[in-house]
């Protein structure tokens, strides 16, 4: 199951960096935002979960609306198998922009991953409707079909994900 990330080109306002005690200081452009937020998407990279989870947080105390920033919250909280703290960045993000399909397959995510495959699909299937060619929420729609037992619908999903080209196919089969 992929977690999603993308970055964000919009922005607003003005947030903050940190100095070496991790004290969130004023920021003055935002290209010093980007800059924390890269930090804090290579380390997501770098399996450093934690330390991104420090930077990301750092970054919500400046601007808790920046949706690039709440998705990374997520995705990094779910990496660490946080999911309460995984689904609530994932809902702001929804909160925010009701549009974010990738919020809503990373909320499906999270969901599937505490046993509620029946809530998981809602959002899968949202995040579709948001962006049809989402292939890896079909793959990670078809995975829940199969955890409830729906073969039919999973096998027709699954075949949807390898058009669109999923990055990879979990298959039940």
């Amino acid at each position: 199951m992929e977690t999603t990330l993308r970055k964000k080109t919009s922005v607003k306002g003005t947030t903050g960096t940190t100095n070496n005690n991790h004290v969130l200081e004023p920021l003055q452009t935002l290209h010093q935002y980007a800059e924390l937020l890269d930090k804090a998407h290579h380390h997501y990279n770098q399996g450093k979960y934690k330390d991104g989870v420090i930077v990301c947080e750092q970054l919500y105390e400046a601007d808790a609306a920046r949706t690039d920033n709440l998705l990374l919250l997520g995705a990094l909280h779910f990496q660490l198998r946080n999911f309460s703290e995984a689904i609530f960045y994932n809902q702001q993000c929804i909160r925010i922009d009701p549009h974010f399909a990738e919020a809503f397959g990373n909320l499906g995510n999270a969901l599937k991953e505490i046993g509620d495959s029946q809530g998981a699909i809602q959002f899968y299937l949202r995040a579709i409707k948001l962006n049809p060619r989402f292939a890896d929420v079909y793959n990670n729609l078809a995975t829940s079909y199969m955890q409830l037992g729906a073969t039919h619908e999973a096998i027709e999903t699954y075949k949807m994900a390898l058009v669109l080209g999923a990055s990879s196919i979990y298959t039940f089969i």
